[in-house]
């Protein structure tokens, strides 16, 4: 948000307004999260210096946690941030130049890291953390590898196909598993898609599962919602044709 131009916002029951916060003559932009724990972090960028603060929600006492001078590798603007209950860091999205980012922002110590990534990376957030994948490698030709982030780690998980990923794809409420769907047809054109499963923390196959439908394979139909129970170890999925 440019807190110039933006309309508050309600979080929580609470307004949140950074225009009374903020330097009415330096043009800052605004990104910010706000933990289920009821804390508030935001970062301030005027495309020279980012600075990361941690507040209330009524923005009586923000504290300062760190200032940041922005280089040539240095992150330049950030877009997305993510923040978990009981843990320091935060998840970002941003740009270094003219490619995409992601990375972490310490709580408590301001210090950030950084991974650049293809454009066409998405990111899921869980309970945990953050899933990011390549929606473009099959389309592009190049290797699908699935990020998970989590407390600042993050952990690569290669896909057996690079078409698995230009779909959705999904992740278990707290980042025990993903699941991808790999569209293809059958001799006779009917659509089959491919489940498979993988462990998000190794990185390893557990297996995959292929479903055959009535529908052609150019056809609006398949699965449009899947949910992994990670006790129960089960994947439910809901046929939009049934």
């Amino acid at each position: 948000m440019t807190p110039k131009t933006a309309e508050p916002v309600e979080i929580d029951g609470q307004t949140l307004d950074f225009s009374g916060f903020i330097d009415s003559d330096r043009d800052c932009s605004v990104t910010y999260s706000f933990c289920t724990d009821g804390t508030l972090y935001f970062l301030m960028n005027d495309r020279v210096t980012i600075w990361s603060y941690r507040s209330d929600l009524q923005l009586t006492e923000p504290e300062q946690v760190a200032v940041m001078e922005i280089t040539d590798t240095t992150p330049h603007f950030i877009w997305k941030l993510i923040a978990f209950p009981n843990m320091d860091e935060l998840f970002f999205e941003g740009t270094i130049g003219s490619k995409k980012c992601f990375g972490s922002l310490n709580a408590e110590t301001g210090e950030m890291t950084w991974t650049e990534c293809y454009d066409s990376m998405d990111a899921v957030d869980c309970n945990t953390g953050v899933m990011l994948y390549d929606e473009e490698a099959y389309l592009l030709g190049r290797e699908s590898v699935v990020l998970y982030w989590e407390q600042g780690n993050v952990s690569r998980i290669p896909l057996k196909n690079s078409k698995e990923s230009d779909s959705f794809v999904y992740i278990s409420p707290n980042g025990a598993y993903i699941c991808t769907l790999m569209h293809s047809a059958t001799q006779e054109n009917r659509l089959i898609i491919r489940c498979s499963i993988y462990e998000t923390k190794t990185g390893t196959f557990c297996r995959h599962f292929d479903w055959t439908f009535q529908s052609d394979a150019d056809s609006n139909s398949g699965f449009r919602y899947l949910v992994i129970d990670e006790e129960t170890q089960c994947v439910y999925l809901r046929n939009i044709d049934s």
